[in-house]
C-alpha cells in the first residue's frame, strides 16, 4: 500500500540509502513501459507562469530522505512550492521503481541515477523527460572512497595502496563501476588487481567494521557517520575522480508536462530553483541543517558536521542546468563500451531544458559562486 503524505510531508524512508545508488542493473527498467505516454509536443512554447491564491494544484512525486535532496525539503519547508500555487504529495519509492510509474502517469515527477538502467530506459522510449539538476559533482562529492581504521592504520592513503585488497561497491551499471574503472585507469592498474564485491551502503560500511572489506565508496551520511565512529577513513573524495560529473536529475512525466500546457511543471520548477539557492546559501545554515536533520530523522549534529565539511555536502547547480553531452562522453561511453547499455541515448532525450528556460525567465539566473556552498 501507497502511503502518500499530504501537506508537503515526505514519507521517511531508511536515511541510509542512497539516491545515486540505487541504479537497476542493465535491462532493470521494463521496456514495455515506453508506451505509458507521448512524446512532448515538439511545438511546446513557455507559458505565462502565475502563482495561485486559492487552491493549490496537487502534484505526485517520488523520493527517499536524503540529505542530498536538502534543497526539496527546503523549498517545501520554506513554503517555495505553496507560493507558486504547488502541494506536493510524495512517496518514498526506490528510484529505479520511480521510472515507469512516472512514464505511466501514476506519478508526476521523479529523480535519476545516471547509471545503465537509466540510459535503458531512455532508449526503450520510456516518457520520461530530464528537467533538472539534483546532484553535480560541482566542487564537493557526497561521495567517497574510505578504507577500513585497520586499513587506513597500516599506511593505505589511496587507491594505489588497494593493491590485492577487496574493494566494494553497491552494484553493477552505477556511477560506483565508473569511479573503479576511472581510479584503475589512473593508476596503471587492472581489475584483477582489486578484488571486487557488490554491498549495498550500508553493508559496505558494516563489511569494512568487521573485516571483510578493505575499502569501499560510501556516501553521506554513512561516510561521515562511519568516520565520527572511528571504523573508516576518507582517502579520496569522488570530487576528486569525477570532477564535474553530474550523477542525477529530476525527471517530469512526459503526461505532466502536458498538464495546463506546462504550467504547473513550469511552477514546480520555480520552487525547485529557490530551493537550491536557500539550501545553498550559507546564511541559512542552522536552518537548513534543522530541516534536513527533521525530514532524514538524522541527528542535527551529524547534519551539521556534513554541512561544515563542505567537502561532502551535495551541491545542486544553482540554475539548474545539466551538461548532458558531457554526460554522455564519460558515464555514457563507459556503460556503452563495458556492453551495460547498446546505444548512447541522444542528449536531448537525457535532459531537455524546454520547462527549465521557462522557470529561469520567471526566477532569473544566479551567479554559480553566490549559490555553491563548497565555494564560499
Amino acid at each position: 500500500m501507497r502511503n502518500t503524505i499530504m501537506m508537503s510531508r515526505i514519507r521517511k524512508g531508511n536515511a541510509g540509502a542512497t539516491s545515486h545508488g540505487e541504479g537497476p542493473s542493465r535491462r532493470a527498467v521494463l521496456k514495455g513501459a515506453a508506451a505509458a505516454g507521448g512524446a512532448v509536443a515538439a511545438a511546446w512554447m513557455p507559458p505565462r507562469v502565475h502563482a495561485q491564491s486559492g487552491k493549490l494544484d496537487i502534484v505526485k512525486g517520488t523520493l527517499t530522505p536524503l540529505v542530498a535532496y536538502a534543497h526539496v525539503y527546503s523549498a517545501i519547508e520554506k513554503g517555495f512550492f505553496a507560493k507558486y500555487g504547488i502541494q506536493n504529495q510524495i512517496d518514498s519509492v526506490a528510484i529505479a521503481a520511480s521510472l515507469p510509474i512516472v512514464a505511466r502517469g501514476d506519478y508526476d515527477w521523479g529523480r535519476s541515477s545516471n547509471g545503465a538502467g537509466y540510459f535503458n530506459a531512455l532508449n526503450s522510449g520510456l516518457a520520461i523527460v530530464g528537467a533538472v539538476d539534483r546532484l553535480t559533482y560541482i566542487c564537493s562529492a557526497d561521495n567517497g572512497l574510505v578504507v577500513s581504521k585497520k586499513n587506513y592504520d597500516a599506511g593505505v592513503r589511496s587507491f594505489a595502496d588497494l593493491k590485492g585488497k577487496t574493494v566494494a561497491v553497491n552494484a553493477p551499471g552505477t556511477a560506483n563501476d565508473y569511479w573503479v574503472a576511472q581510479s584503475l585507469a589512473k593508476n596503471k592498474m587492472a581489475k584483477s588487481d582489486i578484488k571486487l564485491v557488490y554491498l549495498s551502503y550500508p553493508d559496505m560500511l558494516a563489511a569494512m567494521s568487521s573485516g571483510s572489506a578493505d575499502a569501499g565508496y560510501l556516501p553521506e551520511p554513512l561516510m561521515t557517520k562511519g568516520i565520527e565512529e572511528g571504523r573508516i577513513n576518507l582517502v579520496e573524495p569522488i570530487i576528486k575522480v569525477a570532477p564535474g560529473d553530474n550523477i542525477g536529475m529530476m525527471f517530469f512525466g512526459a503526461k505532466f508536462i502536458e498538464k495546463s500546457g506546462g504550467d504547473i511543471a513550469t511552477r514546480w520548477l520555480m520552487a525547485y530553483l529557490e530551493g537550491i539557492r536557500f539550501a545553498q546559501n550559507p546564511k541559512n545554515r542552522d536552518e537548513v541543517i534543522k530541516i534536513v536533520a527533521k525530514e532524514t530523522r538524522l541527528e542535527p549534529d551529524l547534519v551539521g558536521k556534513i554541512y561544515d565539511r563542505r567537502i561532502s555536502w551535495p551541491q545542486v547547480e544553482p540554475n539548474g542546468r545539466v551538461d548532458a553531452e558531457r554526460m554522455l562522453k564519460t558515464l555514457g561511453n563507459f556503460f556503452l563500451e563495458a556492453k551495460q547499455i547498446d546505444k548512447l541515448p541522444d542528449a536531448r532525450r537525457v535532459f531537455d531544458p524546454t520547462q527549465l528556460q521557462a522557470a529561469l525567465k520567471q526566477v532569473g539566473e544566479v551567479r554559480n559562486d553566490e549559490h555553491l556552498l563548497c565555494k564560499l
